[in-house]
């Protein structure tokens, strides 16, 4: 367990260790972006295509020069191969591609000097219906983690809700258990006491309870607190976008 005097990993590391199983404990300290700005090839997976796309539309940036290629189902070939010829001599060759999308990039994973970072990695339980597209239909996550043991040395996985070790006993995974793990804290991250509050159908009561009464100009109210502004986290990509759509 280590503990920063700081907010992003930025600001304390300059690489991230390798054969390792972290827990980041706080979404947003910047840990994946410590990766990618890293100076080494890197293969960063992620399970959604968002994320992608995210991801590599904020490089180059002031910080970093280095551009990042995304790599989804709707990207082809020709524009995987041509980056990494692009970077020769330039900088190193940073993907980063969603989960489904691995095995277009294992040649690329399997080269000596990349290094892999899976994060997200609690979902390899929570999304395994993936399926790649082919003419062959495969587990996509049982793949990407048989593909990954021989590369163990070079993996990185990454969660700030990291899925106990122990559950990937007689899996595909099981080699995850013999990674090392790290746990990482930051004394200068904001810190929130949640209230908890239940609802039947926490979505529509969402939407009910907070969203349409901010919308109108009113108070929304959940138990003793009023509020009319508020920063709403969805852990679900499909309940963001049908947010979206209706406000």
């Amino acid at each position: 367990e280590y503990c920063y005097n700081a907010s992003y990993a930025s600001e304390v590391m300059k690489d991230l260790p390798t054969h390792a199983y972290i827990d980041k404990t706080t979404c947003g300290v910047g840990m994946t972006s410590v990766a990618i700005e890293e100076n080494c090839n890197t293969l960063l997976l992620v399970p959604t295509k968002l994320l992608v796309e995210n991801k590599a539309n904020q490089y180059p940036s002031s910080r970093c020069p280095y551009y990042v290629q995304g790599v989804t189902g709707d990207v082809d070939d020709y524009t995987i191969h041509s980056y990494i010829n692009q970077c020769q001599g330039k900088q190193p060759a940073k993907y980063i591609c969603t989960y489904d999308s691995f095995a277009r990039m294992l040649p690329f994973a399997r080269m000596d000097n990349v290094r892999i970072v899976v994060d997200e990695s609690d979902k390899v339980f929570a999304q395994s219906h993936l399926k790649s597209v082919s003419t062959t239909e495969i587990d996509v996550l049982n793949y990407m983690l048989k593909e990954l043991e021989p590369l163990q040395d070079r993996v990185t996985m990454i969660s700030s809700t990291p899925v106990p070790v122990d559950y990937f006993q007689g899996t595909y995974g099981e080699w995850i258990m013999g990674l090392d793990q790290y746990k990482f804290k930051w004394t200068t991250s904001m810190t929130v006491t949640p209230m908890m509050c239940k609802r039947r159908m926490p979505t529509d009561a969402l939407k009910k309870e907070v969203i349409q009464p901010i919308v109108a100009g009113k108070d929304a109210v959940v138990g003793d607190r009023k509020f009319r502004k508020a920063i709403i986290f969805l852990n679900s990509v499909n309940s963001i976008c049908k947010a979206i759509k209706e406000y």
